[in-house]
């Protein structure tokens, strides 16, 4: 995802958000600012219970969470978002309104 968004700005109608889950010493992510520093979408580092994953059902890295302008989920999607898929994404949040 990182490539695509280096390639590609950020859409201005839609905003994309980032949730650093499983923030815990020994955890494949940890720490968090070690890739955050590359990461181009603004980041929401979760606690280490994991609270805001949960909220939104994440239970696999990586996971995908679409929610319109009114907070109602419009889509998921387990694993790396390609760039059709992101697009795809896109495109689907435009046409919730």
């Amino acid at each position: 995802m990182t490539t695509y968004w280096s390639a590609n700005e950020l859409p201005t109608d839609v905003d994309i958000v980032s949730i650093s889950g499983s923030a815990r010493p020994g955890e494949s992510e940890y720490p968090p600012s070690a890739w955050l520093a590359d990461w181009p979408i603004p980041v929401l580092v979760d606690d280490e219970s994991g609270s805001a994953m949960r909220s939104y059902g994440l239970t696999y890295f990586p996971f995908s969470v679409l929610v319109d302008g009114s907070g109602t989920v419009v889509t998921r999607h387990v694993g790396s978002l390609t760039g059709p898929d992101i697009e795809t994404a896109i495109l689907a949040l435009r046409e919730q309104g």
